[in-house]
């Protein structure tokens, strides 16, 4: 296409006069940034709805200004593309008229030839290209809707025209829904033919509301099928907006998730009492807080009185249907949309979404206590339960879960002091401790597991499982212990080695300020502590506020120390306590909160693991069959193991108790593990790699679902061979409570 220059044919006067008759719109333009009019024709200011003097006061007179200013480099790049092949060019389009409409347009032209010292310009004509784009347009929508319905046929498709507010369902799913294909004002007709689950309501007009602003999404909420029953469903949409960008078209699908649901219902919910587990509970309770951090919430802990009663005199399946008959009248209680959940044993918990008032949490707390408090006909006795609850707000007492529930179960461990059968809201007061309302000392008997310093019970195992100075380490995790809880001392009281039936102080950990007790504290007579040990519940967990309302033979050993309180933990063998691990406050009386109490039991589970070690190397660095006897007196696997062959040379009582088969000369690896070779685990080969005579490490024995503390130490000689000892203590609930906290990967050697 070659250049052409209008004066060689006719002046510019006629030129324009010819080109103002043109039915289509016609221009001349600039080459320059901006696309500057030259000269256009009345179709052409008509294009864009005004005359020729309104279009320079809109548009200065700009070309470039009618584009569609996010399509401008694009087209400017299109147009020099071409200039490098021709002196033609044909764009499609994007512009917009004087009132901000948008409009398509086929843009085509040629150069004019150039002047001396004239800027280059273009000879230009518009096609309105409206109708093509929007037939285009639709084609392409009904080939991405028609594609959809084919390969999601099994779930309900639908196309919403937002500004009819007409809305048309297809597939099989339709029929099960009992939905037409068509409605028209909708959603009002769904609406009025209670279609919607009314719980769900607002959730399904969450999902009306973003299609009619544009936004694509997901949403969820149930319905009711043709038969009445209500069904979860998953709703995902497209937004299709028109030329000016308003939303004119949804097009999605409705899927049935019923069976999903159920199947999360099933892992999420406790099977027993249908309220949710402890983990979900607190996973939605936390989003929720993130969600509405502008809202009030209040967390519940419900307790039962006197359960235990209930399933030791009626039997643990009556106690079963007593649960079950509970969570159910808790979520009758509560609205849907609050979290009813189930903590372990006969404690439960739930988040309150959204309160109210002062006065509505009051409410619900009592109505809890009148629908607890119930009474049950035994054969002989008539046995009665009531309901403590703790009680803490967002965000007066806590910004996060677990500070609430925290502060929900010191209040509960108030109720509980206070007599049962009560509420109690949180104060500030109660973290510090009172004296009021409360017995001399008490047995914690409550789920204590839910309620312990992860980290500092991680620390712990961490020091005692890495050490090469058993001894130096136990006396840190008194330490670690004792700042963490402020308190005055901390120890360790073992049976004695020299004097029968006594017990001598190990193990101590003072505060700043405060005098050991060691010395005062050997050769205790087992007496003195007794009526102390036989108040231990199944845990071995006692803790006394005021010392002063204790007898006065065991107040008078305690007075010596300057003790105002104190908490225990023992461990037992049969009806003897081995250990006794304490802590003492020596400068106010003192109650000991829940957190306290569990952190001292679980931390007391890891001390008793390492001290049985401890004990057992020491028995066995020079061993003889004399001294064998006393590996028959531990708890835990021990045996003898020859270096060379694996066969056992010697295994203790507990041993032969759990392999009941087990004989001297068996191969350990196959009659411990019932493995065809050596173990890949094997602590005598990780010895050899440390290059170390003793070792030690946590072993996942997948077959019994367990995890073992394993210490092993080579034997110089036992009956004439090189052989290992070896003491497996099972330690499954420290390191699931623990995990993922503690890193048991590879093992630690110890001297």
């Amino acid at each position: 296409m070659r250049e052409h220059n209008m004066t060689d044919y006719m002046t510019k006067e006629q030129f324009q006069a010819v080109v103002r008759s043109y039915p289509e719109p016609t221009f001349i333009v600039t080459l320059d940034d901006d696309l500057t009019i030259q000269f256009g024709n009345e179709a052409f200011y008509a294009f864009f709805g005004v005359d020729e003097k309104s279009f320079w006061n809109i548009f200065q007179g700009k070309f470039r200004h009618v584009i569609e200013a996010s399509k401008q480099v694009e087209y400017k790049k299109q147009l020099q593309r071409q200039f490098q092949k021709e002196q033609g060019f044909c764009l499609d389009i994007q512009l917009k008229d004087a009132l901000g409409q948008t409009h398509f347009a086929s843009f085509s032209g040629t150069k004019i030839l150039k002047i001396a010292g004239e800027v280059q310009k273009l000879y230009c004509r518009l096609h309105r290209t409206d109708e093509k784009h929007a037939l285009i347009t639709e084609l392409e929508n009904e080939k991405f809707f028609f594609q959809t319905v084919q390969t999601l046929a099994s779930d309900l498709l639908f196309r919403y025209f937002i500004q009819q507010d007409v809305i048309h369902f297809y597939g099989n799913f339709r029929d099960a829904l009992g939905l037409e294909t068509k409605y028209e004002n909708y959603p009002t007709c769904l609406l009025q033919k209670n279609a919607v689950y009314e719980q769900d309501f607002g959730n399904f007009m969450e999902t009306l509301r973003k299609m009619n602003a544009g936004e694509d999404g997901t949403g969820y909420y149930r319905a009711y099928d043709r038969f009445g029953k209500a069904l979860w469903l998953q709703k995902e949409w497209k937004v299709l907006c028109d030329d000016n960008g308003k939303p004119k078209e949804v097009i999605g699908r409705i899927s049935n998730i019923q069976n999903q649901k159920e199947m999360e219902e099933q892992i999420n919910v406790d099977t027993l009492t249908g309220c949710l587990r402890k983990k979900v509970f607190e996973q939605l309770a936390t989003r929720e807080l993130k969600a509405s951090p502008e809202k009030e919430h209040t967390v519940f802990i419900v307790d039962l009185d006197h359960f235990k009663a209930i399933n030791d005199n009626l039997g643990h399946q009556f106690g079963d249907m007593v649960l079950a008959d509970v969570g159910q009248k808790l979520r009758d209680l509560f609205r849907t949309t609050d979290y009813v959940g189930r903590i372990g044993g006969d404690e439960f918990m739930v988040f309150m979404k959204d309160t109210a008032s002062h006065d509505s949490i009051v409410e619900k707390a009592n109505t809890i206590l009148q629908e607890m408090d119930r009474t049950f006909q035994g054969a002989v006795h008539t046995y009665r339960i009531s309901a403590s609850v703790g009680i803490a707000t967002y965000p007066k007492n806590g910004f996060g879960f677990q500070e609430l529930y925290e502060h929900a179960d010191v209040a509960l461990f108030d109720a509980k002091n206070r007599g049962k059968n009560a509420y109690v809201f949180y104060d500030e007061k109660l973290s510090k401790g009172t004296m009021e309302n409360t017995m001399p000392y008490d047995v914690a008997t409550r789920a204590m597991s839910q309620h312990f310093d992860a980290k500092v019970i991680s620390g712990c195992f961490n020091l005692l499982f890495e050490t090469n100075d058993l001894d130096i380490s136990l006396k840190c995790v008194l330490q670690t212990l004792g700042s963490r809880f402020g308190v005055s001392r901390v120890y360790i009281f073992e049976r004695s080695k020299t004097v029968a039936d006594c017990y001598d102080n190990t193990y101590e950990w003072c505060a700043d300020g405060i005098e050991s007790a060691m010395d005062v504290c050997q050769n205790i007579p087992k007496e003195t502590f007794q009526i102390l040990m036989k108040q231990g519940n199944e845990e071995g967990i006692i803790y006394c506020n005021d010392v002063m309302a204790l007898e006065d033979e065991v107040k008078e050993i305690l007075d010596i120390q300057d003790i105002k309180s104190f908490l225990h933990a023992y461990t037992y063998s049969g009806e003897d306590v081995v250990y006794a691990i304490g802590f003492d406050d020596c400068s106010s009386q003192r109650i000991w909160s829940p957190i306290e109490i569990s952190t001292l039991l679980h931390a007391s589970k890891i001390i008793v693991q390492f001290l049985n070690y401890k004990g057992a190397l020491e028995h066995t660095k020079s061993i003889s069959e004399e001294r064998l006897g006393v590996m028959d007196s531990l708890n835990y696997f021990s045996y003898i193991v020859d270096q060379e062959t694996y066969k056992l040379s010697y295994f203790n009582a507990y041993t032969k108790g759990k392999v009941p088969h087990i004989q001297v000369g068996d191969v350990c690896y196959k009659v411990l593990r019932g493995l065809g070779e050596v173990c890949t685990d094997c602590p005598l080969a990780a010895m050899k790699q440390a290059n170390t005579d003793a070792i030690r490490l946590v072993l996942s024995d997948t077959a019994m679902g367990k995890y073992m503390l394993i210490n092993a130490s080579k034997l110089k000689r036992f009956e004439g061979k090189k052989s290992m000892f070896v003491a497996a203590n099972d330690v499954t609930d420290v390191m699931n409570l623990l995990q993922p906290e503690i890193n048991t990967e590879g093992c630690s050697r110890i001297s």
